[in-house]
């Protein structure tokens, strides 16, 4: 299965500006994105789980993001940063992102639900 992100070269517009020798602007169709404005990534299958970090921070509740303190913000950015992470009962990154998240947070009810519990 294929997911479609925003082209990071025309920000999904499907054009990107170039300026010729006299810097007079002018718009063209992406190179990268060949003027779609998107491109496909290929969802790879993880083994039972393991989630692609992306679905944490899609999970995240901002108002419970910004009340973390400094320093669980760079672990949780830590976190995001690794690709892909165990979230199985016992592993010590769902033990850091429930400890940030109680029980009552909109952030714990998304990722339980993400993992189906």
């Amino acid at each position: 299965m294929a997911i479609k992100k925003p082209c990071y070269n025309c920000s999904g517009g499907g054009t990107v500006t170039t300026y010729d020798g006299e810097q007079v602007p002018s718009e063209v169709e992406c190179p990268v994105c060949a003027g779609e404005g998107t491109l496909e990534f290929a969802e790879i299958e993880l083994e039972e789980g393991v989630y692609a970090t992306y679905k944490i921070s899609e999970a995240t509740d901002a108002t419970e993001y910004n009340a973390l303190t400094d320093g669980q913000k760079a672990v949780y950015h830590i976190i995001l940063s690794m690709g892909t992470v165990d979230l199985s009962d016992g592993t010590s990154v769902r033990a850091t992102l429930f400890a940030f998240f109680d029980e009552n947070s909109t952030t714990r009810a998304n990722l339980l639900t993400l993992i189906g519990e």
